[in-house]
């Protein structure tokens, strides 16, 4: 039986440069200075650290600018926690990768089970102008979309017969 994967990640590299390129302009922003405000970067965690919420909130939107700016999905900043003190106001992110796997097994088990989805398959070819060659030119097809719906019945006989039929 055929399967796929869902994936979802982000790169460490990218985030560990969004997050110095933060703090970069943390240091040279007039609006900061005095504010003792950082950005933190350990495992799969980001924390901001401010003497004020509003400077803390401001920080957050630079975070976000830089993840964009560095095609990182700011989705990944979606989970976090917020601590306040007399003296700091703190943000923990916590960067997961992948889908939950609650929700991977309820994707599965949608797939298998239910037709009104209406799902399509888009058939990609990529070729190289000199596959051996470092950054050649890249050519991309996009073909015609393929309706999941239109095997139903044969897939509920057999469904390694309806995936034969749609590769």
């Amino acid at each position: 039986m055929p399967t796929f994967d869902i994936t979802s990640t982000f790169d460490k590299q990218e985030v560990t440069n969004a997050v110095d390129q933060m703090n970069r302009e943390l240091v040279n922003r007039y609006d900061f200075r005095g504010t003792n405000t950082t950005a933190l970067l350990s495992e799969n965690n980001i924390t901001i650290k401010s003497s004020t919420e509003e400077r803390m909130n401001a920080a957050d939107q630079v975070l976000k600018e830089k993840f964009a700016k560095r095609n990182v999905s700011i989705k990944f900043l979606s989970n976090f926690e917020d601590e306040k003190t007399p003296s700091e106001s703190k943000r923990n992110y916590f960067l997961e990768s992948g889908i939950n796997k609650e929700i991977a097994k309820e994707i599965v088990k949608e797939l298998k089970n239910n037709f009104s989805l209406n799902l399509k398959i888009i058939p990609i070819g990529i070729n190289y102008s000199d596959p051996s060659r470092f950054k050649s030119d890249v050519y991309i097809k996009y073909g015609t979309p393929i309706s999941i719906n239109e095997y139903k019945e044969r897939a509920i006989d057999n469904f390694s017969d309806s995936v034969d039929d749609i590769t």
